[in-house]
């Protein structure tokens, strides 16, 4: 394999110069921008995320639905 390419040198000073660029604010912001979904969680419940749950996830990586949680005290057995 090819050998890894990084955008600067790993050093505290550059790490810092990097962190505090427009570049890498800007990437930052789209970044959370594109997963920010709305849900929010109010009295003990989220809402429900919006379109990125709508995503063509695996089933084991899909999130449970909001009442699989819901288990009464007297169904623990």
């Amino acid at each position: 394999m090819g050998k890894e390419t990084y955008s600067f040198t790993d050093s505290h000073e550059a790490r810092k110069k990097h962190l505090s660029g427009r570049a890498h604010k800007a990437n930052v912001k789209l970044w959370y921008d594109a997963i920010d979904t709305g849900a929010a969680r109010t009295d003990g419940q989220w809402t429900p995320a919006g379109p990125a749950t709508d995503l063509s996830l695996p089933p084991s990586l899909r999130p449970a639905p909001p009442h699989a949680f819901a288990i009464l005290p007297a169904e623990w057995g």
